[in-house]
């Protein structure tokens, strides 16, 4: 009887051994899919900051032409006033030569036609 006692027990401990093992196949494909999914969340987030740094290249680009224009503009208002107070001096004492203008001025001309 002993034998039969220990032969049902052997079978009993195989019996909860495999539920044992049922149990961890089911738990690691439960996690094989969990896997899958954040695998799959990171390749979306990937690409979203991939879209995010194109988008940040895109928008410095255009601050930095907003600038360079902002800078041109403010070159040409600069030059506007320049000339602006030549023309007034020139209102004023119309007996002054045309062609006085300081070397500075010429250059400033040279450059608003480069820009």
């Amino acid at each position: 009887m002993q034998i039969d006692d220990q032969l049902r027990e052997a079978y009993a401990e195989i019996s909860r051994l495999e539920d044992d093992k049922q149990r961890l196949q089911m738990y690691l494909e439960d996690k094989d899919k969990e896997t899958d999914s954040l695998t799959s969340e990171i390749h979306e987030l990937e690409m979203q900051l991939s879209e995010a740094k194109e988008e940040g290249k895109r928008f410095t680009t255009k601050v930095k032409k907003f600038i360079e224009a902002h800078n041109r503009h403010l070159r040409l208002q600069d030059e506007l006033k320049r000339s602006e107070a030549r023309l007034q001096k020139l209102v004023e004492h119309p007996d002054l030569d045309v062609g006085e203008g300081s070397e500075d001025d010429a250059s400033s001309d040279d450059e608003l036609f480069l820009t």
